[in-house]
Formats: structure tokens, sequence, C-alpha cells
């Protein structure tokens, strides 16, 4: 019985602690955009959200699926369409040449 509670906190734990991590790597990436974006306080606020999200859905993907591009490929897709509506065209134009910049230096993890 012992067994099962510890295994209970522990994954409780584990899920809570990859919840924390994906806000915070959200909200590293948002820093990061900021200034380079000129966010304001409130497009801050949306994109944590859509990021925080984003992120947390990557991580539950299973790259052993015979779906996972397919998946990955949409989720990729309703974060662009979330992020044109968040930014201004000039924001988003940027982005887009912040984001290909990452990818090629191999900063994105997948």
């Amino acid at each position: 019985m012992k067994a099962i509670y510890f295994l209970l906190i522990a994954g409780v734990l584990f899920v809570s602690c990859a919840s924390s991590q994906t806000h915070t790597e959200a909200k590293t990436k948002i820093n990061e955009w900021r200034s380079l974006l000129k966010l304001s306080p409130e497009q801050v606020t949306k994109l944590e959200t859509v990021e925080s999200g984003y992120l947390a859905k990557m991580q539950k993907l299973n790259t052993a699926d015979k779906k996972y591009n397919d998946q990955l490929s949409r989720l990729k897709h309703k974060r662009d369409i979330s992020l044109q509506r968040i930014l201004s065209r000039e924001q988003y134009i940027k982005f887009q040449a912040l984001e290909d910049n990452r990818i090629k230096r191999g900063i994105i993890r997948f």
C-alpha cells in the first residue's frame, strides 16, 4: 500500500515539474522576443499562454508514433495561427526570422 502511495506522489511531482519546466521555458523564449519584437504587456501575457500550451502538448507527443509528424505539423499550424492573431504583421515576420535562425543554430528541441 505504501508503494502505491509513493508511486502516486512521485507521478504527481513529475507531472508538476514537467509543467513548471514548460512554463519556465515559454517565459524564457518570450523574454527573448520581448525587446526584439517590441511586445506589449498584453501580447506577452497571451504569448506565454500560447507557448506554454504548445510546449506542453509537444512534450506529450510520442516520437515513436507513426503519426508523429502529422501531429507535430498540426500542433505547429495551430500555434502559428494563434501567433498571427496576437502579433502584428511586422512582428510576425520578425518572429519567423528569429525561429528560422534558432533552427539553423540547432537551439530548438523536438
